[in-house]
């Protein structure tokens, strides 16, 4: 299946979340894992193999949802291959995607994240989210925020295709207030803002080995933030959006 490239969108054409931007767990849309209580780590993968002993099989038509409310605390999910993660129409209270703010140590791997109306990924404290592909989102592929949160090994491409002022949130990755970053391995290309962001007292983040390029601004960019590893990066042909002066730059550090 062939992929258009998300377009970009004048500024008279772009529009603000209508919701509070630094509500973070607001951005987070994916309804399938929001499970109430559920605070130890959980895993989602897809895959055609059997599912590892005392995992939860979740079959192509069931209910993701149901399977989590169903499920104690610590809970690993096997997604069977065919399972989509997509069409997300929720946002606002206690409806999230990977459990975001409150709902620590979950990884997603594995997964392809598309179509859904704000944001792709939601992480919190202790979430990983890798190996994915995560493209076609409303307003961001991945938002969050908490500490050692680590994003590897991702595709991240064409999001923001409704056109949400990147200003403030949205394009490739969005991570804010957090401690213990890492960004390594990805691919994040022909975002609608962003490539790779930490915006906000973020501290200790490190960016290596990602591949950075075609995003519409920065292609990396440590905002309002202190100590960070910038490395081994490959950024280029960010920028090209509606912002002039340094909103063009392939890196940005405004700490």
């Amino acid at each position: 299946m062939k992929f258009t490239r998300a377009a970009w969108l004048p500024p008279e054409r772009r529009r603000r979340a209508p919701w509070p931007t630094l509500c973070w767990p607001a951005l987070a849309i994916l309804p399938i894992l929001s499970a109430p209580g559920m605070t130890a780590a959980a895993a989602a993968g897809v895959t055609d193999a059997p599912c590892p002993q005392g995992a939860i099989a979740i079959e192509p038509g069931g209910s993701i949802q149901a399977a989590v409310d169903r499920a104690d605390a610590g809970a690993v999910f096997c997604l069977k291959n065919g399972v989509q993660i997509q069409h997300g129409q929720k946002h606002g209270e206690c409806v999230r995607a990977a459990p975001a703010c409150d709902l620590p140590g979950w990884t997603m791997e594995n997964c392809e994240v598309c179509w859904n109306i704000g944001a792709g990924i939601s992480v919190g404290t202790g979430g990983r989210v890798r190996g994915c592909n995560i493209h076609h989102n409303g307003q961001i592929g991945i938002e969050g925020n908490g500490q050692n949160v680590s994003i590897e090994g991702n595709s991240i491409w064409s999001n923001n295709i409704y056109g949400f002022d990147y200003i403030c949130e949205a394009g490739g990755v969005k991570i804010a207030l957090s401690d213990g970053v890492t960004y390594r391995g990805n691919h994040i290309y022909d975002n609608v803002g962003p490539g790779l962001w930490c915006d906000i007292d973020c501290r200790n983040v490190v960016y290596d080995g990602n591949l950075v390029e075609n995003n519409h601004d920065i292609g990396i960019f440590h905002e309002i933030s202190f100590k960070a590893v910038i490395r081994n990066n490959v950024v280029r042909h960010n920028g090209r959006g509606h912002r002039g002066w340094f909103w063009r730059a392939e890196v940005g550090v405004a700490a």
